[in-house]
């Protein structure tokens, strides 16, 4: 199956406002999962000069049943569902041999955390198309 070129697509729907990235791992700590710090990616403008990487995406408010999924039957405050070929980490500390690399996004202010790939983004479920779509709920530290 040979992938359908979206990228146009994406670029001319693609969010307006900025949307950052932040990477957190995480360990076991006294028994219990602890994440480290959240690191902004970033990208070289300039030989030795960084700045934060605005990443392009489509932003999509989740609906109700999806928030419902992801918050394990607890209210969430809001959700969003990024169309993007940008690739972010969702981590499940209990399952074994997960990647322990979490992704967090910066959207309007807001943090969300990224809690699934919409079911359309594994290998086997990718369809013909070259872009992931994640699932991200609010964050409150």
């Amino acid at each position: 199956m040979s992938l359908m070129d979206f990228s146009d697509t994406l670029e001319a729907f693609a969010s307006p406002l900025p949307i950052y990235v932040d990477d957190s791992t995480g360990q076991y700590i006294a028994g219990e999962w602890v994440w480290g710090p959240l690191v902004r990616r970033m990208v070289e403008v300039a030989p030795g000069v960084f700045e934060p990487k605005r990443i392009r995406a489509v932003a999509l408010m989740l609906g109700p049943e999806t928030l419902f999924y992801y918050a394990h039957g607890n209210a969430s405050s809001g959700g969003l569902a990024l169309l993007t070929q940008e690739e972010l980490f969702f981590s499940d500390v209990d399952a074994a041999g997960e990647r322990n690399v979490q992704s967090f996004v910066e959207y309007q202010g807001l943090k969300f955390r990224v809690n699934g790939d919409g079911f359309t983004s594994g290998p086997a479920l990718a369809g013909n198309a070259n872009f992931r779509c994640y699932h991200c709920l609010r964050y409150v530290e």
